[in-house]
């Protein structure tokens, strides 16, 4: 099937809508980012609750790895129920490896658990320590790759997602994963990498722009809007690479993809009945349901983790304004009133934060954050430079996000829920749109 024309293409929106629409597909993907503030970021608003951060150290692994340690060490301290006691200050407590632990010594440094362990040729054995009661809370063995094969981080992010459950009850982001579009020369594709940066991989290669990804529920799949055909259509891939499937080929834009929280729908922003409206789709059957009937711009779909309700974006009242609805169209309602050209809104996935790309005053966007259910508690998580793009962890605490915070080009960073603790996750710049994966509990 030959590309259709542009002109085709954007014919059922007027100019001002065209632009408004393909702002994410086609400006940012030709355009440079705006240069970086030399603010600090500043957070007002919301609280939410947090047990004290237990004490932990881990102590260096017998066998000779050095990186197990410390890979442990950063998953423990980016979970935010940890606070990390630098392992080296006291690392010559016993020799490592020895068996035995000098409990008083770390008890002294303020540990209150000591996670040790030895590599073994292809098992690591590690024991987590309760310093204050002098015991083992618990013990176990776990495969190891060599540190060339690609499997070596995941096998040890599984180690430090134990440690959290073990001790916290709640689960570890470890083994999660952020899809994003990359810059490849004059195309955008779709990559994937650990949480934390580490093994990106493609899973597109189509020499054009590829934007949006959306993690299926189940993790296996990743939609996203692709120009592979000279429109701008909906595609699913495996989120391993291969061969993608068409999902949402419609005449005119079918952009913004959205899973539900059961994964059995697609919330999607669609120009097939003339008008940029809502649909959601039923994946199985391809049966499609129009949720937004509005002369406006309805768009950037996100579902409640409870699938009873969804967030968008809409200029229905003059500015693009955040609004919710009912998860079959109706009861809508206004959330956002103190920022202005407000976008890219994400649901947590507690339920009870919704963030959103605005501006305030003017300048660069900025994240905001306000409580889902009344739109109160306005919280802006971001000041320097521009940052868009806003997805949350399975856990609801980080957010990820594209920003021009070190200069003029994008790359991807991570936030606590409260924007602190920013870290960068790629580096090289050209690097927007990013989706945060569903839990992963095997490498």
């Amino acid at each position: 099937m030959p590309p259709r024309p542009l002109a085709t293409v954007l014919r059922p929106c007027p100019p001002a809508t065209t632009l408004r629409l393909l702002r994410g597909l086609v400006v940012l993907a030709a355009l440079p980012w705006a240069a970086a503030g030399a603010q600090q970021d500043v957070r007002t608003g919301i609280t939410r609750y947090i047990d004290e951060q237990i004490n932990i150290s881990v102590d260096r692994f017998g066998g000779g790895s050095r990186d197990i340690p410390k890979i442990i060490a950063e998953d423990l301290r980016f979970s935010r129920y940890f606070n990390v006691i630098d392992a080296d200050v006291a690392g010559t407590l016993v020799p490592a490896g020895s068996g035995s632990v000098n409990y008083d010594g770390w008890s002294a440094f303020g540990t209150r658990y000591l996670v040790t362990g030895t590599v073994s040729g292809p098992t690591i054995q590690v024991a987590v320590h309760d310093v204050a009661g002098r015991t083992v809370e618990f013990s176990r063995d776990y495969p190891v790759a060599g540190e060339s094969d690609a499997r070596y981080r995941a096998y040890v992010h599984a180690i430090s997602n134990d440690i959290i459950k073990e001790l916290t009850g709640e689960p570890g982001m470890a083994l999660t994963k952020i899809a994003f579009a990359s810059r490849r020369r004059h195309e955008k594709e779709i990559f994937v990498a650990d949480y934390d940066g580490f093994n990106s991989y493609s899973v597109t290669h189509t020499d054009t722009i590829n934007l949006t990804p959306a993690w299926s529920k189940a993790g296996d799949r990743i939609c996203y809007t692709t120009f592979e055909r000279g429109n701008p259509d909906l595609f699913c891939v495996s989120s391993g690479g291969g061969t993608s499937t068409a999902i949402a080929t419609f005449r005119g834009l079918n952009i913004a993809p959205s899973w539900s929280p059961d994964g059995t729908k697609l919330a999607m922003t669609l120009t097939k009945d003339g008008n940029p409206e809502i649909y959601a789709m039923d994946v199985a059957a391809r049966k499609l349901t129009r949720l937004t009937y509005n002369l406006g711009i309805d768009t950037a779909p996100s579902w409640a983790p409870k699938g009873n309700s969804i967030v968008f974006e809409s200029d229905r009242a003059g500015g693009p304004h955040i609004y919710v609805m009912d998860a079959g169209g109706s009861n809508v309602r206004r959330i956002s009133f103190d920022t202005s050209d407000n976008h890219s809104p994400a649901w947590s996935p507690k339920g009870d934060l919704i963030a959103y790309v605005g501006k305030r005053g003017g300048g660069d966007f900025q994240i905001f954050m306000i409580e889902a259910g009344s739109g109160e508690g306005l919280t802006q998580l971001t000041l320097t430079g521009s940052n868009e793009d806003p997805t949350w962890s399975p856990d609801g605490l980080h957010l990820a996000f594209s920003s021009t915070r070190q200069g003029r080009v994008s790359n991807i960073f991570t936030m606590t829920w409260d924007g602190q603790e920013i870290r960068q996750v790629t580096r090289g710049g050209g690097y927007i749109t990013p989706d945060w994966s569903p839990l992963f509990t095997t490498p």
